[in-house]
């Protein structure tokens, strides 16, 4: 089976209402497993404002994930990140082998460094996650988790 190009493509605002439909299922599946303290309607407004973009990755008319990420600033050293506020691709139940998920998982992360290099000046490329989903990012990619987060609710 031969498949589409791959093409990786940043959102514009005025794209959102034609590629919402795609980002927000994503975006409620990421808000159902990891439970970040952002709502799909926050994430619309960062990236209809350009505070956030969304890089978009389809073969052909069939969209197979997104990044939506911003540039971020350490308080104290001033240092900047790449942040990733939100990443998702097609569950593996949907996906095609025509897909070549893994071929487009891997192009997202070089066109991601590009960015982070040279639009960002940054090396550094971050996110939150849960403690499980860290292990599995461990185990599966080599990534280690810099810092961990505890919340406690007081009385």
């Amino acid at each position: 089976m031969i498949s589409e190009p791959l093409a990786i493509w940043e959102v514009k605002p005025e794209q959102l209402h034609e590629t919402w439909p795609f980002i927000l299922r994503g975006l409620e599946t990421i808000k159902r497993r990891i439970k970040p303290d952002w709502i799909p309607d926050d994430i619309y407004a960062f990236l209809a404002s350009e505070n956030s973009r969304c890089l978009m990755a389809q073969r052909g008319p069939r969209p197979l994930g997104f990044i939506i990420y911003t540039k971020d600033t350490f308080p104290h050293s001033r240092r900047t990140e790449l942040f990733i506020r939100a990443a998702w691709n097609l569950p593996i139940r949907e996906q095609v082998e025509a897909d070549r998920m893994p071929e487009t998982v891997l192009a997202m992360w070089r066109c991601l460094g590009q960015i982070a290099k040279t639009a960002l000046g940054t090396n550094r490329i971050g996110w939150w996650t849960t403690a499980n989903r860290a292990r599995a990012f461990e185990k599966k990619y080599g990534w280690r988790p810099m810092h961990t987060s505890f919340h406690v609710e007081v009385d």
